[in-house]
């Protein structure tokens, strides 16, 4: 899913985090070393959300 803004990223995260749903965040923000992780892991399936 795209959001234009972080925080609304954040109360999404809150809702799958409660559901028991894996998921991963990618922002301007994030670090480009963990950039690449997150990626990586979302690539592997191990998210259902990105």
């Amino acid at each position: 899913m795209f959001s234009q803004f972080t925080e609304m990223l954040g109360l999404i995260g809150q809702a799958l985090e409660k559901d028991g749903i894996a998921y991963t965040t990618l922002t301007g923000d994030t670090p480009g070393k963990t950039r690449t992780q997150r990626v990586v892991r979302f690539q592997q399936v191990r998210f259902r959300s990105f």
